[in-house]
């Protein structure tokens, strides 16, 4: 919405004609456009310069991702999931998308990723942990919990220990 506060032209895409409805509700007189369809089809090729993918999880991102048409491939796109970040993270390098910008953001209380995406450009993602969020104030936070979604268990899987170590390896690194 802010974007299109200042003169942008926005449209927001929802699946489903009830999530259509609330969409429209609660973007009208913000000036966003709503749209009904699935993903970037429901654009119907409208030029756009970028696109945003926020709020869902990793999964429903690929999924957009992988089905973009043809001419909104080679954009710049924000991605901000509300869970998987790290496997998000994975995917997006098997596919050859690199990072342009990335920042943790905050809302209510939960503390999610957001990067700038380019296929076949940009940073390349590096290790397990993405360190390239630590640019933000809040990647400490963000770091407690994704710690936090890892059970503490004995029995707990060789790759996952190894994650919770070099999780608390980062925020002793950037809990400042």
């Amino acid at each position: 919405m802010a974007l299109a506060r200042q003169g942008h032209e926005v449209y927001a895409t929802e699946v489903t004609p009830r999530g259509y409805q609330v969409l429209a509700g609660s973007v009208a007189g913000t000036g966003v456009v709503p749209c009904l369809g699935d993903g970037l089809d429901a654009l119907n090729q409208a030029p756009v310069d970028g696109i945003v993918i926020a709020g869902m999880g990793y999964g429903t991102i690929l999924h957009i991702l992988d089905y973009a048409p043809l001419p909104y491939r080679p954009l710049p796109y924000i991605v901000q999931p509300m869970q998987g970040a790290l496997r998000l993270r994975q995917a997006l390098q098997a596919r050859g998308f690199g990072w342009r910008r990335a920042n943790v953001v905050e809302d209510r209380h939960r503390y999610y990723p957001l990067w700038e995406i380019v296929r076949g450009q940009g940073h390349m993602w590096e290790g397990e942990i993405p360190e390239e969020l630590a640019v933000s104030p809040l990647y400490p936070a963000y770091l407690r919990q994704e710690l936090a979604r890892i059970p503490d268990v004995p029995a707990l899987p060789a790759s996952q220990r190894n994650l919770r170590q070099q999780l608390w390896e980062a925020i002793s690194r950037y809990d400042g």
